[in-house]
């Protein structure tokens, strides 16, 4: 469990970005690592998370209390210069803090500090330490991503990048998923995590999904050049829309609208999409299927999965969460689960993707026990922007085609 989340920004990192070299640069950020991690409460990690940030991660209920005095500590450091050389640097910054009073996960935790340092009353001269007021801060972050949607969707910062799904023993691209992205003017990157849950809390996760569905429909149609366009994309469905009729008249309007064979849409649901009303779920899969989508269970394994429903849902793909993937092939047990995973598969006749592959003996392993592993992951591609996919198809296309 988290026990505490700190985020300290440093504005004017930038500002030397420019005026100085990369090796100055690195020993000015190495200097201010050492004052921010020395004499660092037990249990609490620190990791840089932009040029400009940093996060303080406190395990344990004392270490929370400790980061809290930790922080005025930095900050009487930072109060004065500090000296590279014959260079002489001021570092303004400020550090805001939440205490996980209420269980909550890394995410929102880190959505609290995120609000409180974007809030208009924080002030980032010198060095400021705010603690996180959700009376104050969460309510005007939500709404800011709430009522800036729409102008989010007309301006570009919202938009879909694209991971690769490549048949390992083949090396053949086979589709791709389509993600969501938010580079917000205030909040920089914001991940899914964070603003999804928001926007699924004030019913605007149906418009954002029209959207997405939209957006893919119009690059599947782009007319076929040299250009690589995928031959399926798989769009993450949210748990109560699968059963919303909305789904059907969104997904039959757009692919009629920019004239694409539904078998180049597959529908990605979780486990608890169809969990608490399995019945009505086995009808709107079978449903979809007809229709010619294809439909794949995503998150495999860590939800409550049940042979029983693997068995009445209709599905085409089975996907395997990253999790299970992470320590194999050298941990024994894990090694064991996910072997069970992928002759449960083959047994279902269903397609098998394994999701978070990264590493080579990974790739081995999967090669000499999978009969027909598909890959998304690192090891081939990080999700990308259109442009930058059909770069990189190019380029994978060229190493293993000859």
């Amino acid at each position: 469990m988290i026990y505490a989340i700190a985020l300290i920004k440093f504005p004017n990192l930038l500002s030397f970005h420019h005026e100085f070299n990369y090796e100055l640069e690195d020993e000015l950020l190495l200097l201010i690592s050492k004052k921010l991690k020395d004499s660092m409460p037990p249990y609490t990690k620190l990791y840089r998370i932009d040029d400009q940030s940093f996060i303080f991660i406190a395990k344990d209920h004392q270490a929370a209390i400790e980061l809290k005095q930790h922080l005025e500590v930095i900050q009487r450091r930072l109060q004065k210069p500090l000296f590279l050389g014959k260079h002489e640097f001021k570092i303004t910054g400020t550090a805001t803090i939440a205490l996980n009073e209420h269980n909550e996960s890394y995410e929102r935790m880190f959505l609290n500090v995120q609000a409180a340092m974007e809030h208009p009353t924080t002030s980032h001269k010198n060095f400021h330490i705010v603690n996180y007021d959700h009376r104050l801060h969460t309510r005007n972050f939500t709404t800011q991503l709430v009522e800036g949607l729409d102008d989010a969707l007309k301006n570009n910062e919202i938009f879909l990048v694209y991971q690769p799904k490549v048949l390992a023993k083949t090396n053949q691209i086979i589709g791709v998923e389509a993600l969501i992205r938010w580079q917000h003017p205030v909040y920089g990157m914001l991940a899914p995590t964070i603003f999804l849950p928001i926007l699924e809390a004030n019913h605007k996760l149906f418009y954002l999904t029209d959207w997405i569905i939209e957006e893919v429909c119009r690059m599947l149609s782009q007319p076929v050049t040299e250009q690589f366009i995928p031959q399926q994309v798989a769009i993450n469905i949210p748990g109560p829309y699968l059963t919303s009729p909305r789904l059907k008249e969104t997904l039959l309007t757009m692919t009629a609208l920019y004239n694409i064979p539904p078998v180049q849409i597959e529908l990605e649901i979780t486990e608890t999409s169809f969990i608490r009303e399995i019945d009505k779920a086995e009808d709107i899969v079978t449903m979809y299927r007809t229709l010619g989508f294809s439909v794949a269970l995503d998150d495999f394994g860590t939800g409550v999965s049940s042979l029983a429903y693997l068995k009445r849902i209709p599905i085409t793909t089975l996907k395997i969460d990253k999790a299970f993937i992470n320590d194999v092939p050298t941990c024994e047990k894990d090694t064991l689960i996910l072997q069970s995973m992928i002759q449960l598969a083959e047994s279902l006749n269903v397609h098998l993707i394994i999701e978070g592959v990264e590493m080579n003996e990974q790739i081995n392993y999967l090669l000499k026990n999978c009969e027909n592993p598909i890959i998304q992951g690192y090891y081939y591609s990080k999700p990308l922007p259109l442009e930058a996919l059909q770069i990189w198809h190019k380029q994978f296309h060229e190493q293993f085609v000859y």
